[in-house]
């Protein structure tokens, strides 16, 4: 290797003469001043070591070269703007996900509200069942108090009578004997008082007599207080009867005798003294139970919830974390456009509006598989009517804000574009000028200019493109009446072209095509046979074809969905949909990747859509 100097090691520079006290500008092995940056290394040297062995063949120069070079290549400029895209570009990606995070936020929310929701509506008629069998608890324990009252009454009662009757009884014969004993022992002595003796026991017999009356008064007063007391606990045990500790006594215990014993509180019983106390409760206890009837526990119930695991394992499948433009493959709305103007449908309501801001020249003839979208923007290529310019329809305001011509000199129609999911769009072959185009071309989402990237072998009108890990796949095209049955890939990074297939197998034309955004491209041919290409193994798979009457004349819009439904004889999911939107003319209809079905939507579209260009979008929808 040949040493490459720029400099001259005899020069004197400058431009440490300030600072020759500073270690830190001087070399560590030499202690001379650095003057020098060696390109190779990325290091600065001083006089002595830009000669040495460990630097020979290096490019080193000085300060005067290092100026110079950098003022006169740019570098840096470039360097700076390329910084400053940068920089655009993460902030862009940070806004994107911190949308993206609300937007989590906002659907789990809405789960879990809905789960709430769902929770209330299988507890509600389960919790409606065990009040019914409480209220019968209550009323059967309110029964069981009355009853034990009624029978602790009754005994009480009889038992009272009998020891009254004894009670009297023996006082008569005590009576007898004092009397007769008095009788015996009066002496003739006191016989002449014995009037004034009756009249002293008679005052005591009425004071006596006058006492009992007011210690009776004072004992009702005293009872009438009791049973207006036990009114009030009866009445707060009634309603608020614990039923959770009954409950348990109920299936702990093993008799009523025990129950009652158990729960005195409870089963306290109110003294009725007077026959009347009785029958007023007798008659309040049939009424009780005339009232509770027959209170039969409430029919048992059956729940059959799907297994925690499963549940866990479905509710963790339903968001997919993906690669690339966070709202590059995900959509909410679907866009159309054509001769007819542009127009656009709510994939949840199911319903088409044209868009009021939609200039005539915007009315493009034949934009077949031109129309993109970069999440922000929808763009519009060429066309039979507009070959040579563009357009571009802002998203968020839903207007057509920028319109320009394509720079590389070739527009047309029935060119075939697609996003790589950052920054730039492909757009491959067309029709200019009646001549069938090779072209590769990349347009720049941001800077708004075209460039040449490569060329097809054959030309190719209306075929179908996606980007996919860094390559283009080209499906099909016409030549000549004839599509060719052939898939194609390029190569973005090594500009290379090659073919992945030869034959995929297609009766004629095919009328309609779309990308999974994984593996499989969905084809539909003029015969109507729908069915799948792997791009991984290459196979062919056949699927169920659409439902649609007569014979098609153009090209239709099938477009992939990342949707997800859910099959409910096995609570499994069901990803993707592909619509097929045929117009007025053929109707939209709906296949469902999981069950292998076509639907018809029932939208009522009355608009001619074939030919026309289609794609799908996201956008927030207006809270209502």
């Amino acid at each position: 290797m040949i040493v490459h100097y720029i400099m001259d090691v005899n020069k004197t520079n400058n431009i440490n003469d300030d600072d020759d006290d500073n270690e830190y500008y001087k070399c560590p092995v030499h202690h001379r001043c650095l003057e020098f940056l060696c390109r190779s290394c990325n290091v600065m040297l001083c006089a002595n070591c830009s000669i040495s062995a460990c630097h020979r063949g290096h490019v080193i120069e000085d300060f005067d070269t290092v100026v110079q070079t950098l003022h006169s290549n740019g570098q840096l400029q470039q360097r700076l703007d390329e910084l400053w895209l940068k920089t655009k570009e993460n902030d862009l990606m940070i806004e994107r996900f911190k949308k993206t995070e609300d937007e989590v936020t906002e659907y789990y929310s809405q789960l879990h509200e809905f789960l709430m929701v769902e929770e209330h509506k299988i507890k509600k008629p389960l919790r409606n069942e065990r009040e019914k069998a409480e209220q019968n608890i209550q009323s059967i324990l309110q029964e069981m108090k009355e009853i034990n009252n009624v029978i602790a009454t009754v005994s009480n009662y009889t038992n009272n009578k009998n020891r009254v009757g004894n009670d009297n009884e023996n006082e008569q014969q005590q009576n007898h004997h004092h009397h007769h004993h008095q009788q015996q022992q009066l002496s003739p002595s006191t016989i002449c008082t014995k009037r004034k003796y009756n009249e002293i026991c008679q005052e005591k017999e009425k004071e006596k007599e006058n006492s009992n009356k007011i210690l009776m008064c004072e004992q009702e007063g005293e009872e009438r207080e009791e049973e207006e007391e036990e009114a009030v606990i009866d009445e707060h045990l009634n309603l608020d009867i614990c039923i959770e500790k009954v409950m348990k006594s109920i299936r702990d215990m093993g008799s009523v005798s025990e129950l009652i014993e158990k729960n005195s509180a409870m089963f306290q019983v109110n003294q009725c003294e007077k026959p009347i106390e009785l029958l007023h409760l007798v008659q309040k206890y049939m009424t009780l139970m005339k009232c509770n009837g027959d209170p039969n526990p409430p029919p048992s119930c059956v729940l059959r919830l799907l297994d925690i695991e499963k549940a866990q394992a479905f509710l963790g499948r339903i968001y997919e974390l993906l690669d690339g433009e966070p709202t590059h493959d995900r959509a909410n709305y679907l866009f159309t456009t054509g001769a007819d103007g542009s127009f656009i449908f709510d994939i949840s309501s199911s319903k088409w509006t044209k868009i009021s801001d939609d200039p005539e020249h915007e009315h493009r003839r034949l934009p077949l598989y031109s129309v993109v979208s970069d999440g922000r923007c929808i763009y519009v290529f060429g066309g039979h009517n507009c070959s040579a310019t563009y357009s571009r329809l802002c998203i968020e305001s839903t207007s057509w804000d920028k319109s320009g011509a394509i720079t590389t000199g070739e527009g047309g129609y029935g060119i075939s574009a697609c996003y790589d999911g950052a920054r730039y769009i492909y757009l491959t072959g067309g029709c200019y000028n009646k001549i069938n185009l090779k072209r590769i071309d990349r347009f720049d989402t941001q800077t708004l200019t075209f460039s040449r990237v490569g060329n097809m072998a054959q030309p190719r009108v209306g075929s179908y493109s996606f980007y996919h890990a860094g390559c283009i796949y080209i499906v099909g095209g016409v030549r000549e009446r004839m599509d060719w049955p052939t898939v194609l890939v390029f190569d973005t990074v090594q500009g290379k072209l090659s073919t992945l297939i030869e034959d995929i197998g297609i009766v004629q034309l095919i009328i309609s095509a779309c990308f999974d955004g994984n593996d499989l491209i969905y084809i539909l041919d003029k015969q109507k046979n729908f069915f799948t290409i792997s791009i991984s193994t290459k196979t062919k798979t056949v699927l169920s074809s659409p439902n649609i009457t007569g014979c098609t004349t153009g090209t239709l819009s099938t477009i992939y969905l990342n949707t997800c439904n859910i099959n409910s004889e096995t609570y499994s999911l069901l990803y993707g949909e592909v619509y097929l939107i045929g117009g007025k003319q053929y109707g939209n209809h709906i296949y469902c990747v999981g069950s292998n079905t076509w639907h018809f939507v029932n939208d009522h579209d009355q608009q001619n859509r074939v030919s026309n260009g289609s794609i799908k979008f996201l956008k927030n929808k207006p809270k209502a």
